[in-house]
């Protein structure tokens, strides 16, 4: 992960978007989806699934 940038969502507070710069969607994926990750992602109430989308130029 290169950089990334927060939003709160306007209607509720506790749901969050992060949009990250990556050079690799598929190994970020993997580390989010780590399983020695949880005890993180639990401190910090992240639910699952996370969804992770790729940005397409048109």
């Amino acid at each position: 992960m290169t950089s990334f940038t927060t939003f709160q969502d306007a209607d509720d507070p506790n749901s969050m978007v992060l949009v990250i710069d990556t050079p690799d969607v598929e190994k970020f994926g993997a580390m989010v989806n780590d399983p020695a990750n949880a005890g993180i992602k639990a401190k910090h109430t992240v639910l699952d699934p996370i969804a992770i989308s790729m940005k397409v130029d048109l």
